[in-house]
């Protein structure tokens, strides 16, 4: 059965360890999509760095960001988007700021925070144009439309965190913890998004009248390897 879609994650997938896309990489998909396939890109990262590297390999396809709450381009009407309750986002950074927890949050191709603290966001050193809103204790206009919110410490036990919200909001956010960050996502969906964001991609393949072959890492190390590309290694920012 010809493949008719790859998703990739980007760290620890398509990246190196320095955050880039190898040529010999971009060659094998660029093969892949000439010979019909398309390509993008599934990650826990916000959208501007996931259409960033899309437009690195040339995928003109709708990206898969946030853990699959957003599914789309820039522009246009999304093929799939799930936003926090406006109401739920200001008292969860309510409740942040109050512990002088460090968060971060996306609204469409933009990232809120209360400051920009450069080692928190190093992974995103090779997506051009990334740039942080520093809002300070200004956070209360910036609710509407979020799809992920963000917690980040690189030194305290981010379960510690995880476990506070669960006891303070009970069902109404699901804490996933990653290397290094816990990201709070509605329980509503606690199946994951990326899995929920690959399926929504059906209606955009639909004309084509094909079924969709969700592919993770071993479809990239699979293609790699015939061009005789080794593993890359990674972290996992969101």
């Amino acid at each position: 059965m010809k493949i008719k879609l790859i998703a990739l994650d980007l760290d620890g997938t398509l990246l190196t360890s320095d955050k880039v896309i190898t040529a010999r990489t971009k060659q094998t998909l660029a093969r892949a999509m000439a010979q019909g396939t398309a390509v993008t890109i599934a990650t826990g990262r916000m959208l501007c760095s996931a259409l960033y590297f899309a437009h690195v390999i040339a995928s003109k396809a709708p990206v898969i960001c946030c853990n699959g709450a957003f599914v789309g381009r820039e522009s246009g009407t999304p093929v799939f988007a799930r936003y926090h309750d406006p109401a739920l986002a200001r008292r969860f950074l309510t409740f942040c700021y109050e512990r002088s927890w460090y968060v971060n949050w996306y609204i469409g191709m933009e990232i809120y925070a209360p400051a920009y603290r450069e080692e928190y966001f190093s992974a995103y050193r090779t997506t051009e144009h990334f740039s942080v809103h520093a809002v300070g204790q200004n956070y209360l206009p910036y609710t509407n439309n979020v799809p992920q919110f963000v917690l980040r410490d690189l030194t305290a036990d981010i379960g510690r965190y995880a476990r506070e919200v669960t006891e303070h909001f009970g069902g109404a956010l699901l804490p996933q913890q990653n290397t290094g960050t816990a990201s709070v996502r509605q329980s509503a969906y606690r199946r994951s998004r990326m899995l929920w964001g690959l399926a929504l991609m059906r209606s955009w393949l639909r004309a084509m009248r094909t079924m969709i072959l969700t592919c993770s890492r071993w479809v990239h190390f699979r293609l790699c390897r015939r061009t005789g590309q080794g593993r890359q290694k990674s972290g996992h920012p969101s």
